[in-house]
Parts: structure tokens; sequence; C-alpha cells
């Protein structure tokens, strides 16, 4: 029986040009944690044995977050889709999105993830206190 070949996988840009590719025990480490990262860093680590979940959550920075959407997607044939974990839905755009759903633009895609980092750190206890 001949070794299968793998997908090229699909290119992101972090420090250099990766690619995202995923295999079935990849995406059987994503169902046990499905956080951003880990969802990244399985998909990642292929290419670069030495990579680490620390390593890719320092690589993936806010500004870039809306970039990685359709790679992700196409990368796991869809079962991964980056804005339905965010609560944005694509078929919400256009002229007959809802007013509350935004712009779906990089601004909204900032706040998301900034609301959801915030909730992982209970007020006076994380990195930053804001008051308001």
């Amino acid at each position: 029986m001949s070794e299968p070949t793998p997908t090229k996988g699909y290119p992101v840009t972090l420090d250099r040009e990766r690619r995202l590719r995923f295999s079935l025990g990849s995406l059987r480490k994503v169902q046990e944690d499905q956080s951003l990262g880990n969802v990244l860093f399985q998909g990642l680590r292929h290419e670069d044995p030495e990579l680490t979940l620390e390593d890719v959550e320092e690589l993936v920075t806010l500004d870039i977050i809306g970039e990685l959407h359709e790679p992700l997607k196409k990368a796991t044939g869809g079962l991964v889709d980056l804005r339905a974990m965010l609560g944005l839905d694509d078929a919400d755009e256009g002229e007959n999105a809802p007013e509350k759903k935004g712009t779906g633009g990089a601004d909204e895609w900032l706040l998301m993830l900034w609301a959801e980092w915030v909730s992982f750190f209970p007020r006076g206890r994380g990195l930053l206190v804001l008051d308001g």
C-alpha cells in the first residue's frame, strides 16, 4: 500500500507563510479543546514539530484574526467556522443584515475577541482591570 499524500493545506501569514492542514488526528484533538489557539496550533504543527501552543498564541494577533477565517474554514472542510465561533453569521451580511450585527468588519471582530478574552479574567484578578 502506498503512503497517503497529505493535502498541501491552506496558506496563512503569521511570522512567515505557514499552512493550515488538519488530519483526523488533529481534528480529534480540536474536539478535546476547541479554543482558538488550540485549533490553530493543531492545524499548523504538521509542518513545524517544534511549534508550541504558546508560540501560536503569540503569533496570532487581533489585527490579523479576520484573515484567518477563510483558510481555517477551508482547511477543516467547513467543520471549523471562526465567524460562527464568534457569533457572526455569514448569512447576516449584505443588504438584509440586521443592524445589531454591525458590519462584520475588523472592528466587530476585535470587539468580539476582546469580550471573549476579558471574560477569562474575573474583575480585579486578570492582567487588566477596566473601570466602566
